[in-house]
């Protein structure tokens, strides 16, 4: 039996391990990234009460870790008002951190897109890297 307080994704595993672990789709070998959600005014001034504990305890609990702060409830403004969303933005001299959380969470879980074009629609699938034509 193997006992440990790693996630699976920290410990180093044989390729006969890896194979069978992989059967098990487990969620601790994956990527993590740590969002942490703010409230609009924390997040605008970027000081947060609990952002340095946090980092802190990630800095000695999962070294390297990514960490994005966000606010839902600013993200949640500017999808309900998109017409004024790049004026408040540029007032309070901040940004949506919606996007970065898209990417960083694409390139942790090794993704990308796959375009395809017709003569009538162009769609976008969602591949893994290193993915061929034929098998995307």
């Amino acid at each position: 039996a193997v006992v440990s307080t790693q996630s699976t994704g920290k410990c180093t595993w044989s390729n006969k391990e890896i194979e069978a672990l992989n059967k098990h789709l487990l969620l601790t070998s994956k990527p993590v990234i740590y969002l942490i959600n703010m409230g609009e005014k924390e997040y605008i001034k970027k000081k947060g009460k609990w952002l340095i504990k946090i980092k802190q305890y990630l800095d000695e609990n999962d070294p390297g870790a990514t960490m994005i702060p966000f606010s839902g409830a600013l993200e949640q403004r500017l999808l309900d008002d998109p017409d004024n969303a790049k004026t408040f933005l540029e007032e309070n001299k901040t940004q949506s951190n919606l996007n970065k959380i898209i990417v960083i969470g694409f390139k942790a879980l090794g993704l990308q897109y796959f375009f395809t074009v017709g003569a009538d629609e162009v769609r976008a699938w969602t591949i893994q890297k290193r993915t061929n034509a034929p098998q995307a």
